[in-house]
């Protein structure tokens, strides 16, 4: 790689749900457990499926698959309400080397903020559960925009609250949708992959492939927050 083809970041925009917080597994759990109640069998590859996805998109594919009686309003208010008792009795669990990450990050004088299609309500209570919200300079959340992931909306948002260009930026992302609303803003993303492992589409798009953060932070350290630009 041609040092002169990087550029030096100075904002990490992260997604949440599967970065932040080990979460993407409940929404699988509770998707599943709130269709079955009306007699839906719903799969993780059905989850997967609108994973990171706005509310229209996310009716339009399960009417499609599950067929005109399947009411998605009904069943997702069910699934948000069993995950918002599972996470307030049992709390949530931080992903591997979110703290560490976070506090290099803070160290360093780089800006950091979120980007979740999740709604703000939500996001802050998660950050502050992780304690974690003041490490983040702006919040942008899925009620904030017209246009969810893949669109890249959320992102040049983002950036754009942070005062930064988005040649300024990395984003983590661990969705399909995430990083192709990444590679659309022309912003190096990094995968840390949680419940689906990238396909070769996704590997070209993202510049960077990591097991988790702590290899994310390995990476920034080596490199001195040096990293690819993305091609348009």
């Amino acid at each position: 790689m041609n040092m002169n083809d990087k550029k030096s970041v100075r904002g990490v925009i992260f997604d949440m749900d599967g970065i932040l917080f080990d979460t993407e597994k409940l929404y699988e759990r509770f998707w599943m457990e709130a269709a079955a109640v009306d007699g839906f069998t719903m799969t993780p590859q059905d989850v997967s499926s609108i994973r990171s996805t706005d509310a229209a998109l996310c009716e339009e594919i399960l009417r499609k698959r599950f067929g005109k009686d399947f009411s998605y309003p009904q069943v997702k208010a069910r699934r948000i309400a069993l995950m918002e008792e599972y996470t307030r009795t049992q709390g949530i669990e931080k992903k591997k080397g979110v703290d560490e990450l976070l506090s290099f990050l803070q160290n360093h004088g780089i800006k950091i903020a979120l980007a979740t299609t999740s709604p703000l309500v939500r996001a802050e209570e998660f950050l502050r559960q992780g304690g974690i919200r003041s490490y983040f300079d702006t919040l942008i959340t899925g009620d904030m925009v017209s246009h969810s992931k893949p669109d890249p909306e959320i992102f040049l948002l983002a950036a754009k609250s942070l005062g930064l260009s988005t040649e300024d930026c990395l984003i983590l992302e661990d969705s399909f949708n995430g990083v192709r609303a990444a590679y659309r803003a022309k912003i190096p993303v990094i995968m840390v992959p949680d419940r689906d492992e990238p396909s070769e589409e996704i590997r070209q798009k993202a510049m960077r492939v990591s097991k988790d953060l702590l290899e994310v932070l390995q990476f920034l350290e080596k490199y001195g927050f040096l990293v690819n630009v993305c091609q348009a």
